[in-house]
């Protein structure tokens, strides 16, 4: 069932895709910041939604993967996902300290946001533990001057939001 499923959408996709006369790569590329997170979530869990999702776009899963970061890192970090982190790093054969060292305004900002009780304190001690085997030196407050203006300033655009949905989403 779930084959016919997939593979119905995939058409009905592709369908679409021509309708507009698109590749679907591009039909579907506005919808990345949703799309990937929950592609890129699920790795470890149902691998073959990454496979099936990168052939259907006519990608790499290791493009996708790469292509994505930036939406996809503030997720993993956020929910501590260490198997999906380590995965992602060994497809792309970057450390998992360096993949959040290239993205850290956009994780932190994320994490900074987070709603729960405890989310953010959890958030940041599973990113303390990813960086400091890299660096026994760094504490999370030059994680945080190293990234301030950049940090800040998506704070102040997605706080100053008068849409509060898009606030917590951005």
């Amino acid at each position: 069932m779930r084959y016919i499923n997939s593979h119905l959408l995939a058409l009905q996709l592709s369908n679409l895709a021509k309708q507009h006369k698109k590749p679907p790569y591009a039909l579907v590329l506005p919808f990345f910041p949703c799309i990937a997170p929950y592609v890129v979530l699920r790795k470890c869990t149902k691998p073959l939604l990454l496979t099936e999702t990168c052939q259907f776009l006519s990608v790499r899963p290791r493009d996708f993967l790469s292509v994505t970061l930036s939406w996809t890192l503030p997720f993993i970090f956020a929910n501590c996902e260490q198997r999906v982190l380590g995965e992602i790093s060994a497809e792309l054969e970057k450390s998992s300290a360096s993949l959040f060292l290239g993205h850290t305004h956009d994780i932190l900002s994320f994490v900074f946001r987070l709603q729960g009780p405890g989310e953010t304190k959890k958030a940041l001690d599973f990113i303390m533990n990813v960086v400091s085997p890299e660096s026994a030196t760094v504490d999370m407050k030059s994680i945080v001057g190293s990234c301030l203006v950049p940090l800040l300033s998506d704070l102040v655009v997605v706080l100053g939001s008068p849409n509060e949905e898009q606030a917590v989403r951005h």
